[in-house]
C-alpha cells in the first residue's frame, strides 16, 4: 500500500514538474512574441423598451456581442489578423481573418475573410466609434453591416493625393438555396455567406476611395458591383442550361458616398447609398419575395461634445447626438410587383453618450420611425454600453 502511495505521489509531482515547464515554454515564447502578436477586442451590450401609447410591450435586453481581436505581425511586410466574435452570447462567428502583405508602402496585398469596404460603419464599428445604441439602420438594411466574404484584393495610400484606397475580389451573396434569400424588407441581410463554406457561382468586384486630404475632413466613395450565387447551378453540365438556376441569380450594382467633419466640440457625419438589382422579375416570380430592381438608404447625423463646448478640461466626452434616416428597400419594383408603402421609412434618433474614457462608453437614445404607409409603429427606448481596448 505505501508503494502504491509511493507511485501516486511520483507520478503527481512528475506530473507537477511536467505542468510548471510546459507554463515555463509558453510564457517564454509569450515574451519572445509579445512585441510582434497582439490582442483586443470590442463588447457591446443593450436594453431596449418600445413604447406605444395604449399597448404594453416587454422590452429586450441583449449583449449583442463580444469580440476578441487577434493578429500577429511575422515581419516588417507580412502580418495576419482576426475577430472572433460572439454574438447574442450565444452564435460564435468569425468576423474577419486574413493575412497582409506590404509590397511597397503604398500598396499591400490581402485574402482572406475579408469586409466589404462599404460606407462608414461597415469596417469601422466598435460602440466608442458611433452614436446611439445600435448602428444606424441604414448600415443594418442597405449596406448590411456587418457584411464580410472570402475574396484577396490590395489596399494601401497614396500620401501625394491624401487618398487611401481598397479594391477586392470576393465571393457572392447567396440569392438561393432551397429558396430565396433575398427579400423585400430586409434585401439582402440573410444572403451574406459570411465566409462560412460559401457556395460560390460567381465572384464579385468591391472598393473603396477615401480623401481626407484637408484637416478633420473625410470623404468616403465605396461601389460593389457583380451577381449573386445560387445552390440550383451546383451539379449541372457544362452544356446544360437551366432557366430556373439563371431565374435565381440576381445582378447588384451598389454606390455608396459618406462624409465626416468635425471642428472643435461639433462633429458631422452623411452618408447616402444605392442599389440597382437585375432579374428581379425571373426572381421574384420564382421565389415570391418582391424584392425590388432598386433602394436606397441615407442619413444625416449631428452631434455636439457639450464638456468640450463648456471649455471643461477633462478627458471624457458627453456626446448629444441627432440622426435623421430616410431608406427604403424597395424603393423602385418592376413587372407585377405592387409596391409596399410600409417600407418608406424614415428614423429620428436622438440621444446621448458619456465616453468615460475615449474607449469606454455608457449610452441612452430614443428612434421615432414612420412610414409612408402611416402604420403605427412603436417608439424605442434605448439603453447600452459599449467599450474597446
Amino acid at each position: 500500500m505505501q508503494n502504491t502511495m509511493k507511485k501516486r505521489l511520483s507520478f503527481r509531482v512528475k506530473s507537477i514538474l511536467l505542468i510548471a515547464l510546459v507554463l515555463m515554454g509558453f510564457t517564454s515564447l509569450a515574451q519572445e512574441g509579445a512585441q510582434n502578436t497582439f490582442i483586443g477586442g470590442y463588447a457591446e451590450g443593450s436594453y431596449s423598451q418600445p413604447l406605444q401609447k395604449g399597448v404594453r410591450y416587454n422590452g429586450k435586453a441583449d449583449f449583442q456581442r463580444m469580440v476578441l481581436y487577434l493578429g500577429h505581425n511575422f515581419n516588417d511586410r507580412l502580418s495576419f489578423f482576426s475577430e472572433i466574435e460572439v454574438e447574442h452570447s450565444k452564435e460564435i462567428w468569425l468576423e474577419q481573418a486574413f493575412l497582409q502583405y506590404k509590397v511597397i508602402p503604398q500598396l499591400s496585398l490581402k485574402a482572406g475573410n475579408l469586409l466589404i469596404p462599404m460606407g462608414i460603419v461597415n469596417q469601422t464599428h466598435e460602440p466608442n466609434t458611433f452614436n446611439g445604441v445600435f448602428r444606424p439602420t441604414v448600415d443594418n438594411l442597405i449596406i448590411p453591416t456587418t457584411w464580410r466574404e472570402m475574396g484577396f484584393g490590395a489596399n494601401g495610400r497614396l500620401d501625394c493625393l491624401g487618398i487611401d484606397y481598397q479594391v477586392y475580389m470576393v465571393n457572392s451573396p447567396l440569392s438561393y438555396s432551397d429558396k430565396g434569400l433575398f427579400s423585400a424588407n430586409k434585401f439582402m441581410r440573410d444572403a451574406r455567406q459570411k465566409a462560412a463554406e460559401a457556395i460560390t457561382s460567381n465572384f464579385n468586384y468591391t472598393a473603396r476611395l477615401e480623401w481626407n486630404k484637408v484637416p478633420n475632413l473625410k470623404l468616403g466613395l465605396s461601389g460593389y458591383f457583380g451577381k449573386t450565387s445560387s445552390s440550383l447551378y451546383n451539379g449541372l453540365k457544362e452544356d446544360q442550361s437551366s432557366s430556373k438556376a439563371d431565374s435565381s441569380v440576381l445582378g447588384i450594382s451598389m454606390i455608396e458616398i459618406d462624409a465626416q467633419y468635425k471642428i472643435g466640440a461639433l462633429s458631422l457625419r452623411a452618408q447616402g447609398v444605392k442599389s440597382w438589382i437585375d432579374n428581379t422579375s425571373e426572381y421574384n416570380k420564382l421565389t415570391n419575395q418582391k424584392v425590388g430592381s432598386q433602394n436606397y438608404g441615407a442619413y444625416f447625423e449631428a452631434s455636439v461634445d457639450i464638456l468640450k463646448l463648456a471649455s471643461i478640461d477633462t478627458e471624457k466626452e458627453l456626446n448629444i447626438f441627432s440622426r435623421y434616416e430616410i431608406y427604403d428597400t424597395q424603393s423602385k419594383v418592376i413587372a407585377n410587383i405592387v409596391k409596399d408603402d410600409k417600407l418608406t421609412r424614415n428614423d429620428l434618433t436622438f440621444g446621448l453618450g458619456l465616453k468615460l474614457s475615449s474607449n469606454a462608453v455608457v449610452k441612452a437614445d430614443y428612434t421615432i420611425t414612420n412610414n409612408k404607409a402611416k402604420t403605427d409603429i412603436p417608439d424605442l427606448l434605448n439603453f447600452g454600453i459599449g467599450l474597446s481596448f
